[in-house]
């Protein structure tokens, strides 16, 4: 008899364990608009009212800062894209998502951000593993399209040198044939790739081939009479 009811609290023990693990199985939110001025602080402070968060990252807007050389203000500093929020517990992740999203991010008049709306969407079987692999993947895609740009840069670069190079040489060559009072004459191959006519020129030959064409009929017409 102890065994059976030592059989029993275990099956209960396991199955208040799978219980447990099923009610937290942590949920992500997606964020496809980050005011200015609103950093991973902020948004853990936000999310933090409504439950545990998990962790939070925000994608830097890389085009931001190709705008140009304008004045950074504390304002306009480390501005993001777009972000991602993970919830300890899915189903309050789902709430607050549809909670959220379009409201005002700050009803405060006088805040910079009132103009705002909230843009948050839960991604339905998205875990954090899932938004590593995909920043990995960007990551590893920006380093080949860098290190394309380096060898093409350097191509160029060892071109540039060779032709500099070969100048010199010409004019040494040059210089040593003057002093010797012979005279070189340079050469340069014709360009014989043949040019398309333009849209004008076309309709311009046409205009003329049918006046020349209507010119001809009518002194056809003349003489033949």
């Amino acid at each position: 008899m102890e065994d059976d009811t030592n059989a029993v609290t275990v099956s209960t023990d396991q199955e208040d364990l799978s219980d447990e693990t099923k009610m937290t199985i942590p949920g992500v939110m997606y964020i496809s608009t980050i005011p200015p001025g609103i950093t991973p602080i902020h948004l853990k402070q936000v999310f933090e009212r409504y439950g545990e968060v998990g962790r939070i990252f925000l994608q830097p807007d890389e085009k931001g800062k190709k705008r140009g050389k304008r004045k950074r203000t504390t304002f306009t500093r480390g501005r993001y894209s777009e972000g991602w929020v993970e919830m300890a517990d899915k189903k309050l992740a789902k709430r607050i998502a549809l909670t959220l999203n379009n409201t005002p991010v700050m009803e405060w008049k006088k805040s910079k951000c009132v103009d705002y709306i909230w843009n948050v969407k839960y991604l339905h079987r998205f875990r954090w593993t899932h938004l590593n692999e995909r920043l990995s993947y960007e990551r590893a895609v920006r380093q080949q399209k860098m290190r394309t740009e380096f060898a093409q840069a350097r191509r160029e670069t060892e071109a540039f040198i060779a032709n500099v190079d070969a100048s010199k040489k010409w004019a040494n060559i040059k210089e040593r044939k003057q002093k010797k009072g012979i005279k070189l004459t340079e050469t340069r191959r014709e360009n014989e790739i043949k040019q398309r006519k333009t849209v004008a020129e076309m309709r311009k030959e046409k205009s003329s081939a049918g006046i020349e064409s209507k010119s001809k009929s009518i002194l056809s017409n003349i003489f033949a009479s």
